[in-house]
């Protein structure tokens, strides 16, 4: 999250800069990122501080149902073609 001189703040997303611009006041964890990318402008969200260990234990549990997913689609498609 940078925080501009007007008081206004943007999230700052994958693609962001990675150096300059304004003050940096939070990070937003990489398990929430699809969450924000899917926000509108006006949307209003809120934060929760987390430690480095609660936003790791969070990425490694979205990364165990990614791949669980995975494992369900691809089981669905070479189920398919029999």
């Amino acid at each position: 999250m940078q925080l501009f001189p007007d008081g206004q703040t943007a999230a700052l997303m994958a693609d962001c800069q990675t150096i300059g611009g304004y003050p940096r006041i939070a990070k937003i964890i990489e398990s929430d990122l699809c969450i924000c990318a899917q926000l509108k402008p006006g949307d209003q969200i809120s934060f929760s501080l987390v430690s480095l260990g609660e936003a790791e234990e969070l990425y490694l549990e979205q990364e165990q149902r990614i791949l669980q997913i995975q494992g369900s689609v691809n089981q669905i498609f070479s189920n398919a073609g029999h």
